[in-house]
């Protein structure tokens, strides 16, 4: 029986962004993994959605029923970037449909602290220009001009965190994952999330193993074979 690996997207972007990854895992396992590509409320295909008052517990209880709906059980999930918050508030709603978690460069921000503040912390001196600009400095640094053209086109029509829950939010909460079966792939090449932070990230999920793949933020469309093979090593543990 194929074992489900559910692929959940970071912030501002969608389900769209594992389609290089999906075909890897096809070529290199065959029937042997159902991966399923989820978006998040008002991403992806849910792009309609008014998102503006749903907290992250809003979005991942949305998350948990979603799959619970599909009857997809004993999952190993994995998350990109943003989804890091998601993940670990999934993991204290709904433990029981998980088996393992795999963070792909996920933030983890400290408690008491936002996302933005946590941001502006190691990034207030970089001065990219507009939003463009700064995904293709900060996401773009390991992708061909046109593979960054293809990647920028797709990117800002997803509207996941909102803004107020970057200003906002701050009770962050991971005691809960020291129970988990943790995974944590570090991004050698990330201009998003720094070693020091991926390497601070880990430690809060309380990840057992740390694997590194030399790319960039999006490793997922610059190295989706080699991201694919630690996930199907994760898969068949």
């Amino acid at each position: 029986m194929a074992v489900n690996l559910v692929l959940l997207h970071g912030g501002g972007q969608g389900s769209w962004v594992w389609d290089d990854l999906i075909a890897a895992l096809r070529l290199q396992a065959g029937d042997e993994v159902n991966a399923v590509p989820m978006d998040l409320a008002g991403c992806g295909l849910k792009r309609d959605r008014d998102v503006s008052e749903m907290s992250t517990l809003d979005v991942a209880r949305e998350f948990v029923e979603e799959l619970d709906a599909a009857g997809l059980r004993d999952v190993v999930l994995a998350g990109h970037s943003g989804a890091g918050i998601t993940i670990a508030a999934a993991a204290a709603l709904r433990p029981d449909l998980i088996r393992r978690y795999v963070h792909i460069s996920t933030i983890v921000a400290p408690p008491e602290v936002t996302l933005m503040e946590f941001f502006l912390s190691g990034v207030a001196d970089m001065e990219y220009g507009d939003f463009h600009a700064q995904a293709r400095a900060s996401m773009c640094n390991d992708m061909t001009p046109d593979q960054a053209d293809e990647f920028l086109g797709k990117l800002g029509f997803d509207a996941w965190p909102t803004e107020a829950v970057m200003l906002t939010e701050r009770d962050w909460a991971y005691d809960h994952l020291a129970t988990t079966d943790t995974a944590y792939v570090m991004c050698l090449q990330d201009r998003c999330h720094t070693i020091a932070w991926q390497e601070e990230f880990a430690e809060r999920v309380h990840a057992s193993r740390i694997h590194h793949i030399d790319a960039g933020h999006q490793v997922m469309n610059t190295r989706p074979h080699a991201l694919a093979e630690i996930l199907l090593a994760e898969v068949r543990r």
